[in-house]
Protein backbone atom coordinates (compact mmCIF):
# COMPACT_ATOMS: atom_id res chain seq x y z
CA UNK A 1 0.00 0.00 0.00
CA UNK A 2 2.88 2.27 0.54
CA UNK A 3 4.35 1.62 -2.18
CA UNK A 4 1.15 2.34 -4.05
CA UNK A 5 0.62 5.73 -2.48
CA UNK A 6 4.40 6.42 -3.16
CA UNK A 7 3.93 6.01 -7.00
CA UNK A 8 0.81 7.99 -7.54
CA UNK A 9 2.34 10.60 -5.66
CA UNK A 10 5.87 10.42 -7.92
CA UNK A 11 3.10 10.36 -10.65
CA UNK A 12 1.20 13.44 -9.55
CA UNK A 13 4.35 15.15 -8.49
CA UNK A 14 5.34 14.53 -12.25
CA UNK A 15 2.20 15.62 -14.16
CA UNK A 16 2.16 19.36 -11.62
CA UNK A 17 5.45 20.42 -13.51
CA UNK A 18 3.77 21.52 -16.05
CA UNK A 19 1.80 24.08 -14.07
CA UNK A 20 -0.49 26.77 -16.23
CA UNK A 21 0.89 29.68 -14.63
CA UNK A 22 -0.71 32.56 -16.39
CA UNK A 23 -3.45 30.77 -17.80
CA UNK A 24 -6.54 32.82 -18.46
CA UNK A 25 -9.96 30.40 -18.49
CA UNK A 26 -13.51 30.73 -19.80
CA UNK A 27 -15.98 27.55 -19.22
CA UNK A 28 -19.55 27.62 -20.22
CA UNK A 29 -21.88 24.72 -19.15
CA UNK A 30 -24.81 23.40 -17.24
CA UNK A 31 -25.00 22.21 -13.83
CA UNK A 32 -27.50 20.14 -12.61
CA UNK A 33 -29.93 19.72 -10.73
CA UNK A 34 -31.35 23.43 -10.84
CA UNK A 35 -30.01 25.34 -7.48
CA UNK A 36 -33.85 27.14 -7.67
CA UNK A 37 -35.22 23.67 -8.33
CA UNK A 38 -33.56 22.60 -4.78
CA UNK A 39 -33.92 25.38 -3.10
CA UNK A 40 -38.20 25.18 -3.83
CA UNK A 41 -38.30 21.76 -3.09
CA UNK A 42 -36.71 22.42 0.51
CA UNK A 43 -39.28 24.81 1.12
CA UNK A 44 -41.84 21.76 0.29
CA UNK A 45 -43.22 23.33 -2.89
CA UNK A 46 -44.16 20.55 -6.09
CA UNK A 47 -42.18 21.68 -9.44
CA UNK A 48 -44.06 22.18 -12.42
CA UNK A 49 -41.13 23.42 -14.84
CA UNK A 50 -37.25 23.68 -14.63
CA UNK A 51 -34.62 23.04 -16.23
CA UNK A 52 -30.65 22.95 -16.15
CA UNK A 53 -28.88 26.12 -14.73
CA UNK A 54 -26.26 27.71 -17.18
CA UNK A 55 -23.32 29.09 -16.03
CA UNK A 56 -20.02 30.99 -17.52
CA UNK A 57 -16.87 31.55 -15.65
CA UNK A 58 -13.61 33.57 -16.51
CA UNK A 59 -10.36 32.28 -14.53
CA UNK A 60 -6.69 32.96 -14.32
CA UNK A 61 -3.76 31.03 -12.72
CA UNK A 62 -2.10 33.26 -9.97
CA UNK A 63 0.58 30.34 -9.34
CA UNK A 64 1.37 27.06 -10.11
CA UNK A 65 -1.29 25.43 -8.01
CA UNK A 66 -4.09 27.88 -7.41
CA UNK A 67 -6.09 29.31 -9.94
CA UNK A 68 -9.39 32.24 -9.18
CA UNK A 69 -12.52 32.53 -11.04
CA UNK A 70 -15.41 34.44 -10.89
CA UNK A 71 -18.80 32.98 -12.22
CA UNK A 72 -22.76 33.55 -13.09
CA UNK A 73 -24.95 30.80 -12.50
CA UNK A 74 -28.48 31.41 -13.92
CA UNK A 75 -31.32 29.07 -12.85
CA UNK A 76 -35.42 29.23 -12.88
CA UNK A 77 -38.08 27.03 -11.58
CA UNK A 78 -41.94 27.08 -11.32
CA UNK A 79 -44.23 25.66 -8.65
CA UNK A 80 -47.57 23.98 -9.10
CA UNK A 81 -50.45 26.15 -8.17
CA UNK A 82 -50.97 25.02 -4.56
CA UNK A 83 -53.89 25.06 -2.66
CA UNK A 84 -54.39 26.01 1.00
CA UNK A 85 -57.14 25.35 2.90
CA UNK A 86 -58.00 26.63 6.71
CA UNK A 87 -58.31 24.50 9.46
CA UNK A 88 -61.96 23.38 8.64
CA UNK A 89 -60.96 22.23 4.97
CA UNK A 90 -62.33 25.04 2.80
CA UNK A 91 -60.71 26.80 0.24
CA UNK A 92 -59.07 30.08 0.27
CA UNK A 93 -56.34 30.54 -2.07
CA UNK A 94 -53.95 28.97 -4.33
CA UNK A 95 -50.47 30.99 -6.09
CA UNK A 96 -47.60 29.89 -8.22
CA UNK A 97 -43.89 30.78 -8.01
CA UNK A 98 -41.45 31.70 -11.05
CA UNK A 99 -38.15 31.97 -9.35
CA UNK A 100 -34.91 32.93 -11.11
CA UNK A 101 -31.68 32.97 -9.19
CA UNK A 102 -28.64 34.69 -9.99
CA UNK A 103 -25.64 33.67 -8.18
CA UNK A 104 -22.12 35.41 -8.95
CA UNK A 105 -19.35 33.70 -7.18
CA UNK A 106 -15.68 33.93 -6.95
CA UNK A 107 -13.56 30.87 -6.65
CA UNK A 108 -10.48 29.46 -5.50
CA UNK A 109 -9.18 26.59 -6.60
CA UNK A 110 -6.40 24.33 -5.33
CA UNK A 111 -5.01 22.14 -9.13
CA UNK A 112 -3.36 18.97 -8.06
CA UNK A 113 -2.80 18.15 -11.75
CA UNK A 114 -2.24 21.13 -14.13
CA UNK A 115 -0.78 19.71 -17.25
CA UNK A 116 -1.58 19.96 -20.93
CA UNK A 117 -3.87 17.79 -21.22
CA UNK A 118 -5.22 17.57 -17.39
CA UNK A 119 -7.08 19.48 -15.00
CA UNK A 120 -7.78 18.51 -11.44
CA UNK A 121 -8.74 21.08 -8.96
CA UNK A 122 -10.74 21.56 -5.95
CA UNK A 123 -12.24 24.53 -4.36
CA UNK A 124 -14.60 26.80 -2.88
CA UNK A 125 -16.83 29.84 -4.41
CA UNK A 126 -18.21 32.55 -1.83
CA UNK A 127 -20.78 35.49 -3.07
CA UNK A 128 -24.49 36.44 -3.78
CA UNK A 129 -27.89 35.46 -5.03
CA UNK A 130 -29.69 37.64 -6.48
CA UNK A 131 -33.69 36.20 -6.65
CA UNK A 132 -36.16 37.78 -9.08
CA UNK A 133 -39.90 36.07 -8.09
CA UNK A 134 -43.33 36.45 -9.75
CA UNK A 135 -45.98 35.79 -8.04
CA UNK A 136 -49.33 34.23 -9.43
CA UNK A 137 -52.27 34.50 -6.84
CA UNK A 138 -56.27 33.23 -7.11
CA UNK A 139 -57.90 34.94 -5.79
CA UNK A 140 -55.97 38.39 -6.27
CA UNK A 141 -57.89 39.81 -3.42
CA UNK A 142 -55.15 37.74 -0.95
CA UNK A 143 -51.91 38.90 -0.26
CA UNK A 144 -49.04 37.04 -2.08
CA UNK A 145 -46.70 35.16 -0.29
CA UNK A 146 -43.16 36.51 -0.08
CA UNK A 147 -40.19 34.78 -1.46
CA UNK A 148 -37.89 38.08 -1.62
CA UNK A 149 -35.27 36.69 0.95
CA UNK A 150 -34.34 33.72 -1.67
CA UNK A 151 -31.31 35.47 -2.69
CA UNK A 152 -28.39 35.91 -0.39
CA UNK A 153 -25.43 34.45 0.63
CA UNK A 154 -24.03 32.19 -2.03
CA UNK A 155 -21.57 29.33 -1.05
CA UNK A 156 -20.42 26.69 -3.90
CA UNK A 157 -17.73 23.77 -2.56
CA UNK A 158 -15.77 21.93 -5.51
CA UNK A 159 -15.08 18.55 -4.46
CA UNK A 160 -13.89 17.79 -7.86
CA UNK A 161 -13.22 19.61 -10.99
CA UNK A 162 -11.82 17.59 -14.29
CA UNK A 163 -10.99 19.26 -17.39
CA UNK A 164 -9.56 17.25 -20.49
CA UNK A 165 -8.12 19.35 -23.08
CA UNK A 166 -8.32 18.00 -26.81
CA UNK A 167 -6.16 20.69 -28.01
CA UNK A 168 -4.25 23.97 -26.79
CA UNK A 169 -7.07 26.02 -26.44
CA UNK A 170 -10.07 23.77 -26.11
CA UNK A 171 -11.38 21.37 -23.47
CA UNK A 172 -14.16 19.26 -21.89
CA UNK A 173 -15.03 19.58 -17.82
CA UNK A 174 -17.09 18.08 -15.22
CA UNK A 175 -17.31 18.93 -12.02
CA UNK A 176 -18.98 17.63 -8.97
CA UNK A 177 -20.01 19.69 -5.85
CA UNK A 178 -22.45 21.31 -2.83
CA UNK A 179 -24.19 24.22 -2.93
CA UNK A 180 -25.38 27.22 -5.00
CA UNK A 181 -23.82 25.82 -8.59
CA UNK A 182 -25.56 22.56 -8.05
CA UNK A 183 -24.33 19.23 -7.62
CA UNK A 184 -23.02 18.16 -11.42
CA UNK A 185 -21.51 20.27 -14.16
CA UNK A 186 -20.84 19.73 -17.69
CA UNK A 187 -19.14 21.77 -20.21
CA UNK A 188 -16.91 22.99 -22.38
CA UNK A 189 -13.55 25.13 -21.37
CA UNK A 190 -11.32 27.57 -23.50
CA UNK A 191 -7.50 27.90 -22.56
CA UNK A 192 -5.72 30.71 -23.43
CA UNK A 193 -1.94 31.01 -22.60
Amino acid sequence: MKKTILTLTIIICGLTTFAQKGSYLIEAGLTFPNYTESVLKSLDYSIENSSSANQLKLGYFIGNKISISAGLNISNATTKAKDVNDYLGNYKYSYKYDLSLLSMLVHVNYNYVSNDKWNLSSGIGLGTSIANVKTTVTPTTYSQPDLANAGGLALHITAIDAKYYLNDWFGLHAKLGLGSEGAFGLGATFRFK
